[in-house]
This record gives structure tokens, sequence and C-alpha cells, in this order.
């Protein structure tokens, strides 16, 4: 189970194939089929798996000791959690993949565990610089931290919670004990706990959005969701080839959200005038149902994505991704 590299991912699930060079996972695929009658993975589009940013919840785990290591990740597969582990020998690495820098440079830095378990005891970095670190960086002093103490040890935890501390867990020496305990962790902070907004950057964002809709209930639902998920949207409706021209004349937009289906003006009509204007801005249908094969043609026809009008929690991480593409066009 010991890997050479400072960081690296582990996965406990039989249907996911992950590389790993230096830490970074570079290939990551569900060998499973939309047709397989037992597929329980994400939903596949264009031919290709999407996991949404919200189904993702990640724990990191950071430790020099090797004995707990498989400890921790014995009880991960025992209790069959399946959630991504990110793994840190030591506090240097550990705040390295945390901030970006370093060999991790080129880690999206915005992604966060949704929970970190601490050793108490760390090289380089001691968990308490380790600690002070993350306390005083906006981007890390929300994040929950778990810390494991030995059952001995009975030095004042006082400094540890000031310094953002959640909880101390000390391990018991039954390895079923401690077992169970992993699987109470996993629990409260993955499925039970609330977490604030992982990117505060996006707290009360302006966003300009065009949005392609013949129904103000939906425009309305739409708002509310980009309002709950932190952004402060300024937005147009319209539902017309001659207004959608109009908009696109009159101001710059930052998005634009198209229903698939309206008396008298398609996505595809919408996709002409966009292509027309020469935009490089996300294009993203909101859709009540689309066949699959209808999907795939919009995507093809220049489409970013496509998202369900019964499941605008994706609404988020699908303009999230666009931008994260277009960043990376703009970037080339």
């Amino acid at each position: 189970m010991r890997n050479d590299n400072k960081i690296y991912v582990w996965q406990n699930n039989k249907d996911r194939r992950e590389r790993v060079i230096d830490g970074i996972v570079v290939e990551d695929y569900d060998r499973r089929q939309k047709d397989d009658p037992n597929y329980s993975g994400p939903e596949r589009r264009n031919g290709e798996d999407r996991r949404s940013v919200k189904d993702e919840k990640i724990i990191m785990v950071v430790t020099d000791n090797p004995d707990d290591e498989r400890l921790v990740l014995g009880a991960f597969q025992k209790n069959n959690i399946v959630n991504k582990v990110v793994v840190g020998r030591d506090g240097a690495a550990a705040l390295d993949y945390l901030f970006g820098s370093g060999i991790y440079a080129d880690r999206d830095a915005s992604k966060m565990p949704h929970v970190i378990l601490l050793d108490l005891n760390l090289q380089k970095i001691d968990v308490l610089e380790v600690l002070r670190r993350l306390h005083n960086d906006e981007r890390t002093n929300l994040l929950p931290l778990v810390v494991f103490i030995s059952s001995e040890d009975d030095r004042d935890l006082t400094d540890y919670y000031q310094l953002g501390v959640n909880s101390f867990i000390r391990k018991p020496t039954d390895p079923a004990q401690f077992d169970e305990i992993i699987c109470q962790l996993d629990q409260y902070w993955l499925v039970l706990n609330e977490p604030p907004p992982q990117e505060k950057e996006f707290r009360n964002k302006p966003i300009r959005v065009l949005i392609v809709e013949d129904s103000d209930d939906d425009v309305l639902l739409l708002v509310r969701q980009l309002k709950k998920d932190g952004y402060r949207p300024i937005y147009d409706q319209l539902d017309t080839a001659e207004a959608m021209r109009k908009a696109l004349e009159k101001q710059t937009w930052d998005v634009i959200l198209c229903d698939n289906s309206m008396p008298g003006f398609s996505a595809f009509d919408a996709l002409g005038i966009y292509k027309e204007n020469k935009l490089d801005l996300p294009f993203i249908i909101v859709t009540g149902a689309i066949a699959h094969k209808n999907a795939t043609a919009i995507m093809e026809a220049g489409a970013h994505d496509y998202i369900l009008k019964n499941d605008l929690a994706e609404l988020s991480p699908a303009i999230d991704r666009a931008f994260s593409m277009l960043k990376n066009r703009q970037e080339q």
C-alpha cells in the first residue's frame, strides 16, 4: 500500500481505474457502460463520463506513520467508503497540495477536501504550523479538521482548537473500534454535515446571464438556484431570434442558458445566432427531458453542456466546468 509519492490518491472502487504521477490523477474513468443494468454511476454525456463536482467529496489524510496510513485506508475499505482519498506523507507536502504550490502548482487549488484527517505528529512541518497556515488563509480556514491522537497523549489541546481543529479522536487499540470510528466520521462529515461553499470567490459574484426561455417560472427557478450557489445574477429573458440578436448587440454576457424546446425557436436556432456573433462564452442547455442521441447532437452542434430542470443543483457545476474550459482555451 505504501507509495513513493508524498501525495497520492487512493480509491476504494473496483470499477474505477486511476493512474497517478507525482500525486496527480492523470486518468480517471469508469469501466461500466450505460447499458449495463447494474450501472449506477454518473450519466454519460456525449460519450464521456461527466462527474458532478458536488458528487466528488474528497477526504485528505495526512500522516507520516505507515502503520496509521494502512489502518485508516483499511478502515475505509472495510466500511466500503468509496470517496477519493488524498494521502499526504508530511506537513510540507500537504500544504503544497492544498495551496497548489511546488510540484502541485498545476493543481486546481479551488478544489479542496471536504474533511482533513491529521496525525498529531508530522515531519518537516509540525502540525501546529500546518494548522496556523490553514487558519490564516481564507481558502482553507473553514476546512473541517479532525486530528488523531494516541490513547496515552495528555497534552493541552487548547492551542489546536483555537487554530481551527474541529475534533480530536483518540486512536483505540482495537482495530474494530477504529473501523467504527472511521465509519462514523465519514457519515458525519461527508453526509450529515452541511459545509460552507468551497470556492469563496464565487460568493455574491456578479454574473451576466442571458436566459433563452419561454417559461417565467423556470427563469425564476434558475435565478434562485444561481443565488443559492453564491452568484449575483444580472439577467435578461427572451424567447425569439430577434430578441436574442438585440440582447447580444446591447451588452456582453458571461453565460447563455437555453431551453431545449420553445415554440418557434429551438436551441439549434439559438446556437446558430451564437455562432453568427462568434461568441466565446458558455452556452448551456437547460431542458425538462432530452434523449441521449439529441443531447449528443446538440453538444456536437456547439453547446458546452446540458442539465435537466429537475436537477438544478447541477447548474453551477456546469457553469464552473464551462468557465474552466474557457480559461484553458484562452491560456493556450
